[in-house]
């Protein structure tokens, strides 16, 4: 185990699971480009991670929006479905448990996680801590979610790792002392390597 790392945070889509098919889904079954449904997604993905706004009003927005005919009842539960889990990341979470503690620190929506513990599109472990950002009311980058990761882990700021695959995530937890590791969801195999090289 590395004498200075203690505490590992993994952001959730990007690295645990690609989250991108419900999107593509709903592109093909409407006949649409995937670019109009990321444009909806943008617009609001910020107030649905705080809590502003639920799932299904999202979904809402989307049909006003987008002009579609589609039919879902609970769109939290649609947008599960069609996650799929990076295997390289689940293995090395599960064997970084025997070493490190581990948490999740992410921009969520109300609901989805036991979903996605349910579903395991996330391994099923003890997390030391699990930091929501549709529960806290702060997204990532802002630095009050990052404090009260750190509060949760109670180690020292340059004992914590954190893995995200979006750079401006990483720029305030570097700013804050932690170590930092960019997350390829399209090279997972790197990205690990990366990571226990930083370990070990």
């Amino acid at each position: 185990m590395s004498n200075r790392i203690k505490f590992i945070y993994f952001d959730l889509g990007g690295v645990l699971f690609r989250f991108r098919g419900g999107l593509e889904r709903l592109a093909k079954e409407n006949s649409r480009q995937y670019e109009d449904f990321e444009k909806v997604f943008r617009m609001y993905d910020d107030k649905v991670c705080r809590g502003e706004m639920m799932p299904q009003d999202l979904w809402l927005k989307y049909k006003d929006e987008l002009g579609l005919e589609t039919k879902i009842d609970d769109f939290a539960e649609y947008w599960t479905d069609n996650f799929y889990p990076i295997v390289e990341s689940h293995s090395l979470v599960n064997q970084l448990t025997r070493g490190y503690q581990i948490g999740l620190l992410t921009n969520i929506y109300s609901g989805v996680f036991s979903k996605i513990i349910h579903k395991g599109h996330i391994p099923n472990i003890d997390y030391s801590a699990v930091i929501q950002s549709c529960n806290v009311g702060y997204v990532k980058p802002e630095k009050e979610i990052y404090q009260l990761a750190q509060d949760k882990s109670e180690v020292l700021p340059n004992e914590i790792l954190f893995v995200d695959d979006k750079q401006n995530f990483l720029s305030m937890a570097d700013e804050m002392g932690w170590a930092t590791i960019l997350f390829d969801e399209n090279n997972p195999k790197e990205s690990v390597k990366q990571i226990n090289s930083i370990l070990n």
